[in-house]
């Protein structure tokens, strides 16, 4: 029955281990979501000029 000290005190250095493990997390998902964007940008023009030079033959 014994709790995690991160809930009775936040202002242990526990919690700021915690919070920095959090702020981790948050980067490598924001950076995956950048290079998800990246990619879909990159395939996404593509298709519409490769449309135009067959409309035009």
């Amino acid at each position: 029955m014994n709790e995690p000290p991160r809930l009775k005190a936040p202002k242990t250095p526990e919690s700021r281990g915690t919070h920095s493990e959090r702020a981790h997390s948050l980067a490598r998902i924001h950076h995956h979501l950048l290079s998800l964007a990246s990619l879909s940008k990159l395939i996404r023009p593509q298709p519409r000029p490769i449309r135009h030079p067959i409309s035009h033959i």
